[in-house]
């Protein structure tokens, strides 16, 4: 929604400069500072979605690493990582996820914003708790 405001900002700029001619700086000052930012926000958009992938890939193995913590109860043994780190990765996990979740569903960011963090699971807390 963020984009498309601008984006109508940006053509009213261009409407009041073609019907007001060039004695009119107001205009064409909006047409140019809103030209500006939708051209930001299509570069951000091309980056978040040809990168898409890539956000996956690297996701997928972070649940990965953490879900493998849990299940093999590595962190039971000698190995310098603790139950409360593992916790605190299981966390950031959920926390991350989260928020992903509701920014790719926003009304106003959501465009910005590819929709691939509904695949993804949270980890459930119990399960560190009760591989030990």
């Amino acid at each position: 929604m963020l984009f498309f405001v601008f984006c109508a900002i940006m053509i009213i700029g261009i409407v009041i400069h073609k019907v007001r001619g060039w004695e009119d700086c107001f205009g064409e000052a909006l047409a140019l500072i809103f030209g500006i930012v939708v051209g930001i926000s299509l570069i951000c958009m091309i980056c978040d979605y040809s990168t898409k992938d890539a956000t996956v890939a690297e996701n997928n193995q972070r649940y990965d690493g953490i879900t493998y913590e849990i299940s093999s109860g590595i962190y039971t043994h000698d190995y310098n990582i603790s139950t409360s780190n593992v916790i605190d990765e299981a966390r950031e996990w959920n926390e991350d996820l989260a928020a992903n979740k509701l920014m790719q569903r926003n009304l106003w960011i959501g465009i910005y914003i590819p929709n691939i963090y509904d695949e993804f699971q949270y980890i459930d807390y119990s399960s560190i708790i009760n591989s030990k």
